[in-house]
């Protein structure tokens, strides 16, 4: 369990524990909820967390009975409160993690790079079903482009003008002979087939989508997007 599932199995605890409180008019499920806090934070190594739990557990009104006053679901609200800024700083902390460079996509196009920033913020921040379909959405965008920047669209639509979807528009690009397609994109596009299962998944679906699966991808998508990027928008005719 990573340390922000740990910190928001805790707060979710939190509840039970008011909850149960407020039936028995008593203070030692409060008590109990803010020990094991203590407790938790301390085998998960997180000092700096735990001295901060500390402080907040030394303003609080516990009696050495076990007793609390009156006021003592107040005074579990201010413990949460500190609880949710823990879990802040862990998530804030954690968005360092990068599922692709946003520079690769910075001189495209605007809608392009409105796309990104949202995959890379659903990625950041752990939403990895909404993460899934903007990346296979970005992945068509960028594709399409290819074939209308080349003035080829005609080509990957369908008997009613539509656009093919994602399967039909990866197999259309890899055996385009207009464009240089460089290596490492003949090599990794085909494996963002599996957008295509993971984006149903995500959208249509009651599985949940995984970050090691994305991860699983990240090279694949980070390849992919130079190289999209270079036919779309950069490379010269011929």
């Amino acid at each position: 369990m990573s340390k922000r599932e740990m910190i928001a199995s805790l707060l979710e605890s939190y509840e039970y524990a008011i909850e149960a409180d407020v039936l028995e008019a008593t203070g030692e499920h409060i008590q109990r909820w803010a020990s094991r806090v203590s407790t938790a934070l301390a085998q998960a190594g997180m000092i700096d967390e735990k001295e901060a739990w500390n402080d907040a557990l030394s303003y609080t009104r516990f009696k050495a009975s076990g007793d609390v006053e009156p006021s003592y679901a107040l005074h579990g609200e201010s413990m949460k409160s500190i609880l949710l800024g823990i879990l802040t700083r862990i998530e804030m902390t954690e968005l360092g993690e990068e599922l692709f460079s946003l520079e690769i996509l910075a001189d495209t196009r605007n809608y392009v790079v409105k796309l990104a920033e949202q995959a890379h913020g659903c990625y950041k921040r752990g939403w990895y079903d909404a993460c899934a379909v903007m990346i296979r959405r970005l992945v068509e965008i960028m594709i399409i482009d290819c074939f209308e920047r080349w003035q080829l669209s005609s080509s990957i639509k369908d008997g009613n003008d539509d656009y093919f979807m994602l399967e039909k528009l990866i197999a259309a690009f890899l055996t385009e002979t207009t464009w240089h397609i460089p290596r490492p994109v003949k090599k990794h596009l085909p494996k963002l087939r599996d957008l295509k299962e993971i984006g149903d998944s995500a959208a249509h679906g009651r599985n949940i989508v995984s970050k090691a699966r994305i991860d699983k991808l990240s090279e694949a998508i980070d390849y992919t997007f130079q190289g999209l990027v270079e036919i779309a928008y950069f490379q010269p005719y011929p």
